[in-house]
Order: C-alpha cells, then structure tokens, then sequence
C-alpha cells in the first residue's frame, strides 16, 4: 500500500472486508451445501435405493463434468452479465437441484440434480469469490483466500451433526429440502444487500492500491503472463497436474469419511461428530495457511502443507480405534485447505494478473477433473475390495508426487518472470 493511499484505508473501514464476510457465505453454501454435505448422505440414499456407492457416486461425475465444461463459459459470462445476476442463478439452480434430489426415486433423477447442481456451483462457488476477491485486494491475497472459503468448513462443522440428525429422525429427503431451502435464504440477501463488485463503484481502490504495471508494459497493464503465454509454459502443466491431484484426493476422501468411519464401526452420529472436528479444523487451517503461503515461500509452505496431508493419508489406515482416530481428523482438516490454496492463489502468484480469471478458469477446469475421476474412483475400489486401505495409500503416495510437482513448478515459474522482465527492460 502506498504513501497517500495508506492513511486513508487506515482510517475509515475497507469494505473489501464486507465481500470478503459475502464470499464466506457463498463458500458456505456453493462448496458447505452442495458438496460437504454430500458425505452425509451416501449411506441412507443408496440404502433406500438398493444402489451400490460406486453407481450412486457417479452422480459426482455428473455434476463435476457439467462444471468442467460450464467452467471457460461462465468465465466469459462473469466479463459480459452482472455477477449479482449469475450469482443468484447460480444459488437457484443449486437450490432446485436439492428440492429434485428430496424427490428422487431413482438414482438417475440424481444424475439429472447434479447436472443442476454443477452448474450452480460454477455460477456462484469459487469462480465469482476468486473474481471479487482479485477486484478488492491487492494484498493479503492468501490471508483473505483463508478467510473467505472457511465458509465451507464453518457451516460443515457446525451444522453436519444437525444435518445427519434430520436424516435419522425425519429422512434424507427432509434433510435435503432444508439444505435447499439454506441456499435461498442465505444467498438472496447476500447478493442484494453485500456484494459490490469493483472497488472502484464506490469510489474505492482495492486493498493495497492500483497494480502497478510490469515495467515497459503498457499503461494499466497488469504483471503477468497472457493465456497464450502460459499454455506454453512447462510450469503451467506442471501446475495443472498438482491441481489434478488435489481434486483426486480431497474430494473423494471427504465424500467418503462418513461411511467409511461408520464402517470402522462408529455410529452415523458420532461419524458426523467426527466429520465436524474436520471441517472445525478446517477453519483455523484455511486462515493459518492463507497466512503462511502469504508470508514463507511457495516451497517451505506447500511442502510443510504436502507433508501434513500425505501424514493425514498414511494416519486413515494407521488410527482406526478410539482418541486415535482424532488424528487423521485433524490432519485432514488441513489438507482440505490444499485445493482451495492451490487453485485461487497459487494461480496469481505463479502466474500474475494479467490472464488471472482465464487460467483460473482452466486450472478449476483441471480440478474438477481430477475430482470426477477421484469420487468414483474411491467408491469402486470400496465396493470391490471392501475396504479403503488401497485408496488411502495411494493417495498418500499421490500427495508427495503433487509436492515434487508443485517445486519445479514453482521454480520454473520464476526463471520465466525473469526472463520475461529482462526481454521488457531490453526494449
């Protein structure tokens, strides 16, 4: 922040802060709703009807595909129709998927809802936060990233328990029109009464002053690489694998935690309790890691997060009993914060403003992949092998792959800002 902008921003509130509370509450209910919650009902669905995990899962792949393929659409909607508007398109669609899934006789009415669902979740999930985000702050990019997707983990870890006794005592459908009807609530107020898009509407500047041009670049031109540019890059692939890994495995580990602690022989309430202590660390986690990524290097902080989440792995198949299994709750509820992180601000910082919205697009086009694939992946080895031994060793090993990954990535992003700010002060 500069000189004559510091005095200013320090003595009246930013309301950068508003839309980072409003972007809190789309994560609660775009990723706490309408996939968080998912876990919960995986055993009283497909035992209602008759379906195997492996075939009710794959509705998963439904509603991750339509967001794949809805993702560089809605990018360029996002630059052509009010963000207010989609927003709340989103919520609806998301909000009608559930009301669809409380009616649901068949397990292809789900795959229809999710087709519903993915698309709300690309209107009004992650792509709009990133976008609000990126317009108000300048600085504190991680901090406020953390801040603003505990939304999903605080409404999880309060309200799973309240959720999974709706389902006991009054059925999964019932539990399915209250999370609908969340959505509305929550969301309709928000957008008309929080969110303003640009800094600049009310005569603000975002949070650490105007980006200040790349040296030679044209006026107002922001640092970076172009979409083109970036395609080219090693790095960029790099990155898309570890993004790829990430979906395969915080998704798919945290839709199948539920069952697979009630299969370890706890009951579904203390199952939910235990998913609550995840998403609870999930919390503090997503501030404490925004905050690390802003102040350490991408390598100390994505290998002291990599290492935590492949111990989180291993500690599934190593604590099954008692306070033991604490441990891969709490470790977890870390590696949580991974895919957000990953996705949001390790794009910015390895490849800068300049196409920011375009390779955010691609890489959460990569990351639902990798969740399509994972979700799935997870319940079919379940459902052949009984157990998830193999999944959660494989995912363990996978976590120190997309650390490799991520550190040449990394390297290989910085040799190429200083070639390209060579080449601009040579002209």
């Amino acid at each position: 922040m500069n000189d004559t902008q510091q005095p200013t921003q320090k003595n009246k509130f930013f309301y950068g802060w508003v839309i980072v509370a409003a972007c809190l509450l789309l994560s609660a209910t775009s990723t706490g709703i309408l996939s968080y919650f998912n876990a919960l009902f995986v055993e009283p669905v497909t035992a209602t009807l008759q379906v195997s995990r492996a075939a009710f899962m794959v509705y998963n792949t439904f509603s991750t595909v339509t967001t794949m393929i809805a993702m560089p659409i809605v990018g360029g909607l996002y630059q052509k129709v009010s963000p207010k508007l989609l927003i709340l398109m989103g919520a609806c669609l998301g909000a009608g998927a559930h009301f669809l899934f409380s009616f649901s006789n068949s397990v292809g009415s789900f795959y229809f809802g999710a087709v519903l669902g993915g698309l709300g979740m690309c209107l009004f999930g992650g792509m709009p936060m990133s976008i609000l985000l990126a317009n108000w702050f300048n600085e504190k990019r991680g901090l406020v990233t953390g801040l603003a997707f505990t939304g999903s983990a605080i409404v999880s870890s309060l309200f799973s328990p309240l959720i999974s006794r709706i389902i006991q005592e009054h059925g999964w459908r019932v539990a399915y029109r209250t999370t609908g009807t969340a959505i509305l609530v929550i969301i309709i107020p928000t957008v008309l009464f929080l969110i303003r898009v640009r800094p600049e509407d009310m005569g603000l500047e975002p949070y650490g002053g105007a980006v200040q041009p790349q040296p030679g670049a044209g006026s107002g031109e922001k640092p970076g690489f172009s979409r083109a540019a970036a395609l080219k890059m090693p790095a960029f692939w790099l990155f898309g694998l570890v993004v790829f890994i990430m979906g395969v495995i915080t998704s798919s580990t945290q839709q199948q935690l539920v069952a697979y602690w009630t299969g370890t022989g706890l009951t579904a309430a203390a199952a939910a309790r235990m998913y609550s202590v995840v998403m609870l660390v999930s919390v503090f986690a997503k501030v404490a890691v925004g905050g690390l990524f802003d102040k350490c290097s991408v390598r100390v902080s994505s290998t002291v997060c990599c290492l935590i989440a492949s111990g989180g792995m291993a500690s599934l198949i190593l604590c099954t009993r008692g306070w033991g299994m604490l441990i891969p709750a709490v470790l977890f509820g870390v590696t949580t914060t991974l895919q957000v992180i990953t996705t949001t601000f390790l794009t910015n910082k390895m490849f800068g403003e300049k196409d920011y919205s375009s390779l955010y697009g691609i890489l959460n086009t990569v990351l639902f992949l990798g969740v399509s694939v994972g979700v799935p992946l997870s319940a079919l080895v379940y459902d052949v092998t009984g157990r998830y031994t193999l999944v959660w060793s494989l995912y363990a090993v996978l976590m120190l792959i997309a650390l490799a990954a991520l550190l040449t990535a990394d390297q290989l992003s910085k040799k190429a800002f200083a070639q390209q700010l060579g080449i601009t002060r040579k002209e």
